[in-house]
């Protein structure tokens, strides 16, 4: 569907983000996984912004207007891109030599107290707030303002930088993840379906729990 909101629409949703997180996680961050939590909790205030611009400003359905539609054809595809996906740049990881991350969510899938919120957090809810608003909500005006490539290269660029803090601001790992953005939105502009690459985002991320914790064992 071809976008009815504006760039202001998208500064707006942008400018309500991080009030709205910081406050969230403020409430829950001295509980066992807090900070998901109070992740959670800010993705659900954010959308029903999101919802409310679409619902009541343009009077459009939520879930199709953001793409979200099924395509049986593609669901193979996505689950098989998801997985190609994690050995892509899990290859691409050992050829540049990531530096090791202390990352907070690492401690939570260690923790059997946020293992459930986490993997919860990581597998579901993550993919879908993150292709519903990135590739959902801001590659489509992007791609239709600056053709495919860019729009989706540019949309890459903050969904990475989401993800920065987490990986203590280790650039390269943050690199591995504008390319896995790259990879969602070129899925979402073929497949017309945010639903889709949100199938390939959930399968890389259950993947990557997976192989993490088959290593460990391993180890």
């Amino acid at each position: 569907m071809t976008p009815f909101w504006s760039y202001g629409d998208l500064f707006f949703i942008l400018l309500m983000f991080l009030p709205v997180t910081i406050l969230s996680a403020s409430f829950m961050q001295h509980r066992p996984g807090g900070l998901l939590a109070g992740q959670l909790i800010g993705y659900l205030i954010w959308f029903g912004f999101i919802a409310l611009l679409i619902r009541v400003r343009y009077r459009k359905p939520f879930w199709k207007s953001l793409g979200w539609v099924p395509s049986q054809r593609w669901t193979i595809v996505s689950v098989v891109a998801g997985l190609a996906l994690v050995i892509g740049i899990a290859l691409a990881g050992s050829l540049i030599k990531l530096p090791p991350i202390d990352s907070p969510v690492q401690k939570m899938l260690e923790d059997p107290k946020t293992l459930p919120l986490a993997i919860f957090s990581i597998a579901i809810v993550g993919p879908v707030a993150e292709e519903l608003f990135f590739r959902g909500f801001a590659q489509p005006l992007l791609v239709r303002s600056y053709g495919t490539f860019v729009g989706i290269f540019l949309t890459a660029i903050p969904f990475a930088l989401l993800h920065a803090p987490q990986l203590q601001m280790a650039w390269a790992n943050v690199a591995l993840i504008a390319a896995a953005g790259i990879a969602f939105g070129y899925l979402r502009h073929f497949s017309g379906s945010t639903l889709q690459s949100t199938l390939m985002h959930a399968t890389y991320n259950t993947a990557l729990i997976a192989g993490y914790f088959a290593g460990k064992n391993h180890g």
